[in-house]
């Protein structure tokens, strides 16, 4: 289990790099006077954002089984918080910025960001979005799942879950059936 862990962490070293590499010329895409859309104030602030830690995405395959994805969510940040997100995905071996934005979801992120490794289960068939954190020898089927603001509303209307806080995989499988 170590290996894998320190796997892992080559693979966010690599896409920290990545991202950081090529920050600004991602960020000057964002057009012109369309700034505040994507956070920011102006495009001055673009110098000052630096790459925060990359989150592997989740989801479940078409068996509902529990799958990483070669996924990740990059927030961005500019004087310690999250603007928005680069989208890395792994295209013919080799780590790409697909896209960029998710302001909502890069705030809302950062409300559980901490030192532990974070992964985001996205389903995508439901809109719903939930985050966990990873240990180094975790199995990603044991970990509980905090639902966000969308998914918490989802549940409030599907279930009597409402004061729950976290969900494993089997009840979070339950909830969307």
């Amino acid at each position: 289990m170590f290996s894998i862990y320190t796997n892992a962490q080559n693979t966010d070293k690599m896409i920290t790099k990545l991202v950081n590499t090529n920050l600004i010329s991602n960020l000057e895409k964002i057009p012109i006077g369309k700034e505040i859309m994507y956070g920011f104030d102006n495009r001055s602030d673009f110098l000052s954002c630096f790459s925060g830690k990359p989150i592997q995405v989740l989801t479940l395959d078409e068996n509902t089984n529990l799958v990483k994805q070669n996924i990740w969510r990059v927030p961005i940040v500019l004087k310690g918080n999250n603007k928005i997100l680069f989208t890395i995905n792994i295209i013919n071996n080799k780590f790409r910025i697909v896209d960029i934005g998710g302001v909502a979801l890069a705030k809302e992120l950062q409300f559980y960001q901490n030192n532990k490794k974070m992964v985001l289960l996205r389903l995508y068939s439901n809109y719903l979005d939930f985050v966990s954190y990873l240990e180094t020898d975790e199995n990603i089927n044991n970990l509980k799942y905090i639902p966000l603001e969308a998914s918490e509303i989802f549940i409030d209307k599907a279930s009597n879950h409402s004061s729950q806080k976290s969900f494993t995989i089997d009840e979070i499988k339950a909830l969307i059936k």
